[in-house]
């Protein structure tokens, strides 16, 4: 609303930033179709299925890191896990100390354009898939594979660590879904047939009452 709006901004412009203001959902994804912004803030009024619809579209889109900041209502302990779930990287309640506010929107500007981000984080090889973490693509041999957010930070939380094992609880927080109901299983089901089809070897392995690893390969060990 436009007075939480001006509020915002006016914390913003405090610490030095450089602010670009929207007043819908519409507006803010025009926006960013031309917007290098390190963080998007989105005020919301309440943390409803709506805000997590507008968390899920911005990840849907690799859309830069978002600060949620919740208007009315008071702290949800679970409504902010499911906000977070839904791809807000931070969640602030009203109301908030400004410098509070602004630290936290320091640290996401930190991880989006802190110039080691890209200069150490290169692709992931194993077993003929290869994973651009910075790109969010991921390859089997030449062919590239059309994943999901969800499948793509599944393959990637394996293959950073593809002789592991990952457990239930770690792969749905890494691919920010619910652990139960059997909700991963699907997901896990769709990666696999998908880099089969490509001509890749069997993901997402199972290890008895362990969890999964990236494939079946036998880690190399030196002589």
């Amino acid at each position: 609303d436009d007075f939480g709006g001006t509020v915002l901004h006016a914390c913003l412009a405090d610490a030095g930033h450089t602010t670009t203001s929207v007043l819908t959902v519409r507006e803010l994804f025009h926006e960013l179709r031309g917007n290098p912004a390190a963080v998007v803030v989105a005020e919301v009024a309440h943390p409803d299925a709506e805000a997590e619809a507008i968390c899920r579209r911005l990840v849907a889109l690799n859309a830069p890191p978002l600060l949620l900041a919740i208007a009315q209502g008071g702290f949800d302990a679970a409504a902010e896990a499911r906000l977070l779930r839904a791809g807000a990287d931070e969640v602030v309640w009203a109301p908030f100390f400004p410098e509070v506010f602004t630290a936290r929107l320091e640290v996401l500007c930190r991880r989006r354009s802190h110039p080691r981000d890209t200069a150490l984080v290169r692709p992931l090889v194993h077993d003929g898939i290869m994973v651009d973490l910075i790109g969010r693509r991921a390859w089997v041999g030449q062919q590239e594979l059309s994943l999901t957010r969800v499948e793509f930070d599944l393959l990637a939380t394996m293959a950073s660590a593809p002789h592991r094992v990952h457990s239930r609880v770690e792969l749905a927080y890494a691919a920010k879904i619910r652990n139960a109901d059997g909700a991963l299983d699907p997901h896990l089901s769709r990666l696999r047939r998908k880099v089969r089809d490509a001509g890749g070897p069997r993901v997402a392995v199972a290890v008895h009452r362990s969890g999964f690893r990236l494939t079946a390969s036998a880690p190399q060990v030196s002589a």
